[in-house]
């Protein structure tokens, strides 16, 4: 089989992987109350984190854009910055998927592993304001 069908075919096969792994893994039990809590406090601050990355990435992206489309116009193709910014949305798409994937995944108390030598008190958080 040629390589140019065979590397979509593999990128299908990984995302149904990932929609799988994903159904699977919001259907597990969320864990108590405070556990809850906590993991509202993870996702709040990632969501945070993110907001700041994306609009510093964003002002990267749209002067970046801007260059490739002058350099592109002059010498080979405006196109160039184009793909750059649909790489980048994909790209961005990507880190926010992941991010809400994990925060999913920190819910399910099976996935969590402390290991058996770690003191209890290194696990404790600190009351919520």
């Amino acid at each position: 089989m040629n390589l140019f069908y065979l590397v979509p075919c593999f990128g299908i096969l990984a995302l149904l992987y990932t929609f799988v792994k994903s159904a699977w893994v919001t259907k597990q039990d969320a864990g108590n109350d405070r556990m809850k809590e906590i993991s509202t406090y993870i996702a709040e601050g990632a969501m945070a984190f993110l907001k700041a990355e994306y609009k510093v990435l964003g002002y990267f992206v749209v002067i970046a854009a801007l260059l490739l489309a002058v350099m592109g116009y002059s010498s080979s193709n405006w196109l160039i910055a184009v793909a750059f910014i649909i790489g980048a949305v994909f790209s961005a798409l990507a880190g926010l998927s992941v991010c809400v994937l994990l925060q999913k995944l920190m819910c399910v108390p099976h996935m969590l592993h402390v290991p058996a030598s770690a003191k209890p008190s290194r696990f404790r958080l600190a009351a919520a304001p």
